[in-house]
């Protein structure tokens, strides 16, 4: 069902359904980039494409599916990403493992990448960890943090701790409620602005421009999450290619290389995506994916200098390692 803000009506619509004999279980939904996202933890996410189009003209709505990469604990939106927990070994003390994957492209099928993927024990073991003094077992999944990429929320032994999932590290960890039962469901919630809240792009934009100062200081950590901030409230192509040179800047270039397809994605003629996709594809040894984007961004701007040379340097590399070009 269907309700117009404008009519202040429901409206019964027949969806087309792509899962066969599978029995579909709504265990979320959540929108993204304009889209509406149905999550099933078993198989994968149905997506409505175009959901605030004119439903009187829509005789029966077109969905598709994504399928998931695995059975997850959850799927949300996170620091600008679709984001999935998969907790495996359960129940096996130090054989667990913690994984979050990311859907890099939710065209079609989608395409979904493996983030990160660390043990418990190596969680257990690191100093902010034992610092909190909480117990090596493997902990409840609570939500992923609305704006920040890598950080994941857990519930043990009364206690709500967030986790870094990058760095391995406890980042906070809320007072013991030992009166609260221990089946805790949590639901996280971004407050809104008081009194009066402000346009989102407005927002997004104040928290670009803190991040252009954090960078132009060198504080590339500070900056990211700024960059993280301003996605997370308005997606658009620069922020992701602000965050990708802070990305660059501290060696972090697998997530420059994602944050460049997300801005392409939403801009597919947007030189710089293709000159710092470039750069990360390049430090990640992809020189052959790196002259791709190169020779993308000549096609936008072929007089660009810069651009010329670091053609002419990946074609010299190219034909060293592999003795193409």
């Amino acid at each position: 069902m269907c309700f117009s803000s404008e009519t202040g009506k429901w409206v019964t619509k027949s969806a087309n359904y792509m899962l066969y004999m599978h029995q579909y279980g709504c265990d979320g939904a959540f929108e993204f980039d304009g889209k509406l996202y149905w999550a099933d933890m078993q198989c994968g996410l149905i997506v409505w494409d175009d959901p605030f189009g004119d439903l009187d003209k829509k005789e029966k709505v077109e969905c598709r599916f994504i399928p998931s990469p695995v059975h997850f604990k959850d799927v949300l939106v996170g620091g600008g990403f679709i984001q999935c927990v998969q907790i495996s070994g359960e129940g096996e003390g130090y054989r667990g493992f913690l994984s979050l994957w990311r859907l890099k492209d939710n065209g079609g099928e989608g395409e979904w990448s493996l983030a990160h993927k660390v043990s418990f024990s190596d969680i257990w073991s690191d100093e902010s960890y034992l610092a909190y003094g909480l117990s090596e077992v493997i902990p409840r999944y609570c939500f992923i943090h609305p704006w920040e990429a890598d950080i994941v929320f857990f519930h043990i032994q009364g206690r709500i701790f967030s986790l870094n999932v990058r760095t391995k590290k406890v980042e906070s960890c809320g007072d013991g409620y030992s009166s609260i039962i221990e089946s805790v469901f949590v639901i996280p919630y971004v407050l809104p602005s008081w009194p009066t809240s402000l346009p989102p792009c407005l927002t997004a934009g104040n928290a670009k421009e803190q991040g252009n100062k954090y960078f132009k200081a060198k504080k590339f950590n500070e900056a990211i999450t700024c960059y993280t901030r301003s996605i997370a409230l308005l997606r658009n192509a620069v922020a992701y290619a602000n965050r990708t040179m802070a990305y660059i800047m501290v060696s972090r270039f697998h997530e420059a290389e994602d944050d460049c397809t997300q801005a392409l994605n939403l801009d597919p003629l947007y030189f710089k995506g293709y000159c710092r996709r470039a750069i990360a594809k390049k430090e990640l040894g992809n020189l052959e994916g790196s002259m791709e984007d190169v020779v993308s961004s000549l096609e936008l701007k072929p007089d660009n200098k810069q651009m010329k040379q670091k053609y002419v340097e990946l074609k010299s590399l190219l034909e060293k390692a592999y003795g193409i070009y």
